[in-house]
C-alpha cells in the first residue's frame, strides 16, 4: 500500500509541476512577445522607415541602397526567426500541458484502482477474520432483592480463524419504566456501549477463541470483582417488573493482526423476559 501510495503522489506532483512549467513558459513568451511590440512601437513603423530608406536609395543611389537593402534583409531574417521560435514555443506548452494532463490522469487511475483494491482486501479480511459475538444470556438462580443477580452467557465466534487475546467485560444498570420507555435507559446503554470500543488493547495471556466452539462465561451484577459504582443489587422494581435490569458487554480481541471490538445490551425484566432466555436491547449492540 506505501509504495502505490508515494508512486501517485508522485505523479500527481510531476504533472502539477508540468502544468506550472507549461503555464510558466506560455507567460515568458507572452511577455517577449509584449517586449518586442514595445520596442518596435518605441522604433517607429519598421515598414515605413523600410520604405523611407528605399525611397531615398531609389533617389540617392549608390551607398545608401546598399544600406537599406541590408536593413531590410536583416529585419525580414530576425522577424522570420522570431515567428519560427514563436511556434516552437507554443508546441513545447502544448506539449508539457498534454504530459501534465497525461500525469493527472495517470495518478487518478491510480488512486481509483487503489481504492478498489483496498475495498477488496477489506472484503477479503471480513470474511476470514474473526467475529466474536453473543449468543444468548439466562438468569441462573432466584433473584434475591438487595443481593446481585447471577447470569449465564453464552458466545461465539462465528468467523473462520481463531480470535486471539479475548477479554470480554461488562457494565449494568437498572432502570425504572419511564425511563425505559422515554429513552433515557437507551441513550446512556448507548453511551456505554460507545465506551468499549476505546478500551486498551488484549492482553496476549487472555482467552482464544475458536471458530464454531461455544463458551460460557458466568456474570453477577455485584460481583467484587467490579468497580464499587458499577456493582448493581436487585431491586423490588427488578423483583416486580416495574424495573429493568441491562447488562452491556463489551468483547476485545484480536484478529489477523488487528484488534476488534463488539459490544452487547441483554436485559432482564419480570413482566417481559423469560429467566431462561433474556432479550437483546435495540440498541448498544455494536461491532467493528
Amino acid at each position: 500500500m506505501l509504495p502505490l501510495a508515494v508512486f501517485v503522489l508522485s505523479l500527481l506532483g510531476a504533472g502539477s509541476l508540468i502544468i506550472v512549467l507549461s503555464f510558466a513558459s506560455s507567460a515568458i513568451q507572452q511577455l517577449k512577445l509584449y517586449k518586442r511590440t514595445a520596442e518596435a512601437q518605441k522604433q517607429g513603423n519598421p515598414d515605413y522607415e523600410r520604405q523611407g530608406a528605399t525611397e531615398q536609395g531609389a533617389t540617392a543611389r549608390g551607398a545608401g541602397d546598399a544600406v537599406a537593402d541590408a536593413i531590410n534583409a536583416y529585419h525580414k531574417k530576425r522577424d522570420t526567426y522570431e515567428e519560427s521560435q514563436a511556434q516552437r514555443d507554443n508546441v513545447n506548452v502544448i506539449v508539457l500541458s498534454l504530459t501534465g494532463a497525461f500525469a493527472l490522469l495517470a495518478a487518478s487511475a491510480a488512486i481509483v484502482s487503489n481504492w478498489i483494491f483496498y475495498g477488496q482486501l477489506r472484503e477479503m479480511q471480513n470474511e476470514k477474520r474473526a467475529w466474536v459475538g453473543v449468543t444468548g444470556a439466562a438468569i441462573e438462580a432466584p433473584i434475591r432483592e438487595g443481593h446481585g443477580v447471577k447470569m449465564k452467557l453464552d458466545y461465539i465466534n462465528t468467523g473462520k480463524e481463531p480470535a486471539t487475546g479475548v477479554i470480554l467485560t461488562y457494565k449494568n444498570g437498572v432502570f425504572s419504566k419511564n425511563d425505559w420507555d422515554d429513552g433515557i435507559a437507551a441513550q446512556t446503554i448507548n453511551t456505554v456501549a460507545s465506551q468499549c470500543f476505546f478500551l486498551p488493547d488484549t492482553l496476549p495471556t487472555a482467552q482464544s477463541l475458536f471458530p464454531s466452539a461455544q463458551y460460557i462465561t458466568h456474570l453477577n451484577t455485584n460481583s467484587e470483582s467490579l468497580a464499587p459504582f458499577q456493582r448493581v443489587k436487585a431491586t423490588e422494581g427488578i423483583i416486580d417488573g416495574s424495573g429493568y435490569l441491562a447488562v452491556i458487554v463489551c468483547s476485545i480481541y484480536r484478529s489477523l493482526n488487528v484488534t476488534h471490538h463488539s459490544s452487547f445490551c441483554i436485559f432482564y425484566n419480570a413482566k417481559q423476559t423469560d429467566p431462561a432466555h433474556l432479550s437483546f436491547c435495540t440498541v448498544g449492540n455494536k461491532a467493528d
